[in-house]
Order: structure tokens, then sequence, then C-alpha cells
């Protein structure tokens, strides 16, 4: 089965620690963005949020992030 972007969002985490110390990036502090919603669904399987961006209705995602305050 596919990972998804797990890996990539690791990857990238680590390196954003490594660059400033002080930010703590854990699943509850991370939001995907997608058009995968394979990589979505495996996103919020994990733990992590996750947001499917249609790129035909991108209004549509500012609605979806407000929702998630």
């Amino acid at each position: 089965m596919k990972e998804g972007k797990q890996s990539f969002m690791a990857s990238a985490a680590e390196e954003f620690e490594a660059k400033y110390p002080k930010i703590e990036i854990t699943r509850n502090t991370t939001l995907l963005v997608d058009d995968d919603s394979n990589n979505i669904r495996l996103a919020l399987k994990n733990g992590v949020r996750g947001i499917w961006f249609d790129p035909h209705d991108s209004d549509l995602l500012l609605k979806n992030m407000v929702v998630l305050r």
C-alpha cells in the first residue's frame, strides 16, 4: 500500500526543526493540504489533520481551513 506523504512530511519536519530548534512540530501542529484524497485519508489515519484541495474550487480550501479552527 502506498504510504502517502508521511515520509516527505517527516523529512520536512526534521529539516525545519533543525533550522528552528525552538519550534516543535507534531501531528497536532501539522496540516496536510493535498489534491490527492488518498494522501489525505492516510494522513488522517496517522493522526495528521488534512484538507483535500480541489483545484477546480480553490475557494473551498479557505472554508475548510476555517472549519479546523
